[in-house]
């Protein structure tokens, strides 16, 4: 099982800190029930906005994109910014980390994608 999460390393009173918070409490309040095995067998996957990009040793799990995929991805940022909220183009730092990669000797790509794993205390 895989989940994705967003805003454990936002700013506190942001939505998407405040829907972190939300998960967590739920992903712990399940702990409690006997039946939760599937936790064990459970990644989640965190993503961090543009506020807080990752640095390369920090990524757990980078997924390859390429440039029909980025341009879905914006695409989907500008339908989901449509709520009112300022215009970001995610592109720049998926597009940075793919040439932090390609220094690094891997394999080049129009942009990656980049997750930590989160492991719940």
């Amino acid at each position: 099982h895989s989940i994705f999460a967003n805003g454990h390393a936002s700013d506190p009173s942001s939505v998407q800190s405040l829907c972190f918070r939300a998960f967590s409490k739920a992903w712990f309040g399940c702990k409690e029930d006997a039946d939760v095995d599937w936790q064990n067998h459970c990644y989640v996957w965190l993503y961090r906005g543009k506020d807080n990009p990752m640095a390369a040793h920090e990524i757990n799990m980078a997924v390859p994109m390429s440039p029909d995929q980025l341009d879905e991805k914006r695409e989907a940022i500008h339908r989901f910014q449509s709520i009112g909220e300022d215009v970001f183009d995610g592109s720049p730092g998926n597009q940075a980390i793919a040439v932090k990669y390609d220094k690094l000797g891997m394999a080049e790509y129009e942009a990656i994608e980049a997750f930590e794993r989160w492991i719940p205390r």
